[in-house]
C-alpha cells in the first residue's frame, strides 16, 4: 500500500465510518495481514482474500491464514489467460503495457488458461454475506475498474474503496483513474487521497460521501 494506513484509519474516523470487515482481491501473500489485525484492529475472521494464483492462495493458507479464496475476477465471466510474472505481484489478466518499458527486469514465466467469474459471482459461490464487508482493497493490476464495473450491484455495501489506479495504459486496457473516478462517484464516492508513481500508476482511497 502506498497510502500510510495510519492516514488512512484517520481519514475513516473523520467520516465516521467503522469498518466491519475487509475485502482484499490480489491478496498476493497477505503481506498486509498484521497491518489489519494491528493497525485496523481487524480480526482474521472478518477479512476476506482473494487472488487470481491458486499457488498463492495454497501457499497463505498452509501459513495458517485462514478465508483464502482462488478467483479470476472480471467484468464478465469468460475463457481468459492469466499472465503470471517473476515477481509474482505484476500477474495479470491484462497484457504489459507501459510496465515492460518502467520496469524491465518483470517478465511473464507463465500463461494459465483461466475462466474468470464476477464480485457478485464469487460472493454467491461461496455463500459469503457480501454486507459484513465495507472495506474493499483492490490490487489486481489493471483490472480494478473492470471487476467493479461488472458487479455495481455490490457497490453499495461498500464504504471505502482503496484501489490501485493508472493514469496510462500501465496493462493494455487498464482502466484509468478518471474512469474510476466517475463510476465511484456516480455510486456516491469521493476520491480522498491519491499517491501516484513515477511509472503513471498508483494507489487511490475512495470514501463513501453520500447516503446508499
Amino acid at each position: 500500500m502506498l497510502i500510510d494506513p495510519i492516514q488512512i484509519y484517520i481519514i475513516l474516523k473523520h467520516y465516521n465510518i467503522q469498518i466491519k470487515g475487509i475485502l482484499h482481491v490480489g491478496a498476493h501473500e497477505c503481506e498486509e495481514k498484521s497491518m489489519y489485525n494491528t493497525t485496523w484492529k481487524i480480526p482474521d475472521s472478518d477479512i476476506v482474500w482473494i487472488d487470481a494464483n491458486v499457488d498463492l492462495i495454497k501457499k497463505n493458507t498452509a501459513a495458517g491464514i485462514p478465508n483464502c479464496f482462488s478467483a479470476v475476477l472480471d467484468e464478465t465471466e469468460h475463457d481468459a489467460v492469466f499472465h503470471i510474472t517473476n515477481n509474482g505481484q505484476s500477474s495479470s489478466l491484462l497484457e504489459f503495457g507501459t510496465h515492460s518499458a518502467d520496469y524491465p527486469w518483470c517478465v511473464v514465466t507463465e500463461n494459465r488458461t483461466v475462466k474468470t467469474q464476477t464480485l457478485s459471482q464469487f460472493f454467491q459461490q461461496h455463500a459469503l454475506n457480501p454486507a459484513k464487508y465495507n472495506v474493499w482493497n483492490f490490487d489486481i493490476q489493471g483490472v480494478e475498474l473492470q471487476v467493479l464495473r461488472g458487479s455495481k450491484e455490490l457497490l453499495q455495501y461498500a464504504d471505502v474503496i482503496y484501489s490501485e489506479v493508472n493514469t496510462d495504459d500501465v496493462y493494455k486496457g487498464c482502466g484509468k483513474l478518471d474512469e474510476m473516478d466517475t463510476l465511484l462517484k456516480d455510486h456516491g464516492f469521493e476520491r480522498v487521497i491519491t499517491k501516484m508513481t513515477g511509472a503513471k500508476w498508483g494507489d487511490a482511497l475512495y470514501v463513501r460521501v453520500n447516503s446508499k
